[in-house]
């Protein structure tokens, strides 16, 4: 019956109408596709055409069963079906029927949503980068330039929620990016090149519908970024029904001049890859274009915010960096006498506070910012990271959570935001929310070393120092690899008392990144934790210039280090207080400075030079202090909560230093190996014979015994990086 059945779909030629019928189908979907794309036709009508087809296959293969071509050529009913005339009327009938269906229908489908819980924002846009990989150097200084004229111009229009997408590769599915990070238009652009000339084509995707609003291409011309880009942003405004802006808003000035010499000094202060940022190559084109427009507000933030960032990167001689401070203020100052009540002008006088580090009077003008403008994101970001990272009290953590989460809803695709709203939930004690905040970090950038560092140290935290390695490795896997990666190593390997693999990582991160005071600031504490106190007279003096730029309040530093190894403790207090002044006054206060750990230091800096009588009551104070700070909450002080076992140690309170210490080793199993520093310099001899006091001791070596373990399994299975040669061939 097959056979039979084969041949007659053979002899009435059905299966070459078939695939003859698909490859025209094929084709001529995907030229309308693109005909009507290049359009800006609605989408529905490339559905339409697609369901018809689909309709129409059926159809075609009945026609195909039932026509017959007779010898002479022509077309004929099967008379073998006896109903031929009924057969024709029932499909014509069914093809109007469709058609008309998919007429009434198919314009009212939307495509489902893959984020079926996508809620857009009001009035929100978001924009891409320029990110063809083939762009010559000067198409992709077209590219940022534009791409930093469109952000910065948008974002004159308060009303517009807008999204700055940092991202490497072009993404397979715009529609579906726009529906993650919920906004309802994306304005794409890409480099065109015709008859020499090169070109610039911008697109806006309505997310809803994931089609194109409109598609414009003209001529590159930098004189005339201001029209265009005024053009391109109206056309953005409008789609979302909010009223246009004058090319005077989008610019913050009328004059084109000054608003291409700005813009050409944003390019070179603000590219994606801030190794190739050009500082000192900006600062004289924004002077140019304070020069031309005297009145120009936004070359003055601009001038003042590149001076602050190049005075945190750059290495400067005192006179020429207090040179660079004056001129900073001094912008500042004249941008306040121009727009004293623009938010963007007291965010920035907030920021030289920060500067400054006078914490309380930058709050303050951020919260006259926000006052003024309750979305300005300059202000919620910088405000939110004061609150997180140098805020005293748990209110002020909870508060820079609330402030990143506003942050992290406006601007979702950030890494470096991510990982900064991470920091603050970590800070807050919500740990866990943190940790996924920082994979989403890595998801966005996943060559984000920073992120794997903080996520190593979190680890750390909670006394899983193998997971800790493990993250350091995925760090050290990278290919731009920096020595910080290598100097944490040398802290987690010391941590488990790898004795050779903590030096020999130690050793590479310096001679990495010989010029960073981070990796020698991890050198004595990898001494001193893994009982090498004598070398820190050979690396002090490797480098005299760089172990001044670290000083001893990171941890004891190398200077101290050498005084308390030659048993100089009186020596050690003395240089201690000359580079912590606050401990130089009669009154001593736990806390004065907020480092409660810098307290610690200089009770048991005390206790060694034998001035107990001093310590005493700094030590009683820092235990009320941590019994307030710690009550009920974990981790929020990070390990400082855990230190109490120390306080009480110098304070010889036996039965009270074995309960803290049971239970962070036995109940509440946390990260104390740190602290060994204090145990290496005499803090808890008073308990060396004591057998409570050796179990436990016990209990913590075998678990840092059975982590080293695997941490070996991760190096042998190529998991993670092994130890650097010279330790792995020992």
């Amino acid at each position: 019956m097959i056979n039979s059945f084969m041949t007659e779909l053979r002899r009435r030629r059905v299966l070459p109408i078939a695939g003859a019928y698909i490859a025209i189908a094929w084709l001529v979907t995907e030229m309308a596709g693109f005909l009507l794309e290049q359009a800006g036709a609605p989408g529905w009508i490339l559905r339409v055409l697609a369901i018809a087809f689909v309709v129409g296959f059926p159809v075609t293969v009945v026609v195909a069963w039932v026509v017959q071509v007779e010898p002479g050529g022509k077309w004929a009913l099967d008379s073998s079906k006896g109903r031929g005339k009924a057969v024709v009327a029932a499909l014509a009938v069914g093809i109007l029927v469709t058609a008309g269906l998919s007429w009434l229908i198919v314009p009212r489908i939307e495509d489902p949503p893959e984020y079926p819980d996508y809620d857009p924002l009001p009035n929100s846009v978001a924009i891409m980068p320029f990110l063809d990989p083939n762009l010559t150097p000067n198409e992709v200084t077209i590219g940022e330039t534009l791409y930093i004229a469109l952000a910065e111009g948008l974002n004159a229009s308060r009303e517009l929620t807008q999204v700055n997408l940092k991202l490497k590769e072009a993404p397979d599915d715009p529609a579906a990016l726009g529906r993650r990070v919920r906004v309802m238009v994306l304005l794409a652009g890409r480099i065109l090149r015709s008859a020499g000339k090169t070109q610039v084509e911008m697109r806006l995707l309505e997310i809803p519908s994931g089609t194109p609003s409109w598609t414009r291409t003209f001529d590159w011309d930098v004189t005339q970024i201001m029209e265009l880009g005024t053009d391109i942003a109206n056309g953005v405004l409008q789609s979302v029904n909010l009223p246009p802006m004058t090319t005077s808003r989008f610019a913050g000035t009328d004059n084109r001049e000054a608003y291409d010499a700005l813009l050409l000094g944003r390019h070179l202060a603000w590219q994606r890859d801030q190794k190739t940022a050009d500082l000192e190559g900006a600062i004289p084109q924004i002077q140019k274009a304070i020069d031309i427009d005297p009145g120009y507000v936004q070359a003055y933030l601009t001038m003042a915010n590149v001076i602050e960032t190049y005075l945190r990167f750059a290495k400067l001689e005192e006179q020429e960096r207090q040179a660079y401070e004056k001129r900073m203020e001094s912008a500042l100052a004249t941008a306040e006498q121009l727009a004293p009540n623009s938010a963007d002008v007291i965010s920035m006088l907030g920021r030289l506070e920060v500067y400054r580090r006078n914490t309380e009077a930058a709050n303050r003008a951020f919260e006259r910012a926000l006052e003024l403008d309750p979305d300005h994101l300059p202000s919620l970001m910088r405000y939110a990271y004061n609150l997180s990272i140098y805020g005293s009290t748990h209110a002020d953590s909870e508060k820079g959570v609330s402030l990143y989460r506003k942050v992290a809803e406006r601007v979702p695709l950030d890494a470096n935001i991510g990982s900064d709203f991470a920091l603050a939930l970590w800070s807050a004690g919500h740990t866990q929310e943190a940790r996924m905040q920082m994979q989403k970090a890595l998801e966005l950038k996943p060559d984000f070393g920073q992120a794997y560092a903080y996520l190593a140290y979190w680890e750390r935290f909670e006394n899983r120092i193998d997971q800790a390695i493990y993250y350091n490795g995925k760090w050290r896997m990278q290919e731009d690899v920096n020595g910080g990666a290598y100097s944490q190593a040398a802290l987690f390997y010391a941590d488990l008392d790898a004795r050779e693999e903590a030096l020999a990582f130690m050793e590479k991160g310096l001679e990495t990144s010989p010029k960073w005071s981070f990796c020698w600031s991890v050198v004595p504490n990898v001494l001193s934790l893994v009982g090498e106190e004598g070398l820190a007279d050979h690396y002090a003096a490797r480098d005299p210039e760089m172990v001044a730029q670290t000083p001893p309040d990171s941890w004891f530093g190398l200077e101290l280090l050498k005084l308390l190894n030659s048993g100089d403790a009186e020596q050690a207090l003395q240089r201690y207080i000359e580079e912590n002044p606050q401990f130089s006054g009669p009154d001593v206060a736990v806390l004065d400075d907020g480092n409660y750990f810098g307290t610690l230091r200089y009770a048991w800096l005390l206790n060694l030079s034998g001035h107990e009588d001093l310590a005493r009551p700094l030590l009683q104070s820092g235990l009320k202090f941590l019994d307030e700070w710690c009550d009920g909450r974990k981790l929020e002080g990070f390990w400082d909560c855990d230190s109490r076992y120390i306080v009480h140690g110098l304070l010889e309170q036996q039965e009270q230093t074995l309960a803290e210490l049971r239970r962070v080793v036995v109940e509440d199993p946390s990260w104390i190996t740190p602290l060994k520093t204090f145990e290496n310099h005499g803090a808890l001899d008073f308990l060396q014979d004591d057998p409570e006091f050796q179990r436990l001791m016990q209990i913590r070596q075998e678990r840092y015994a059975s982590q080293l373990e695997r941490v070996r399994e991760m190096e042998r299975s190529g998991e993670i990086p092994p130890p650097p040669w010279d330790v792995a061939q020992q």
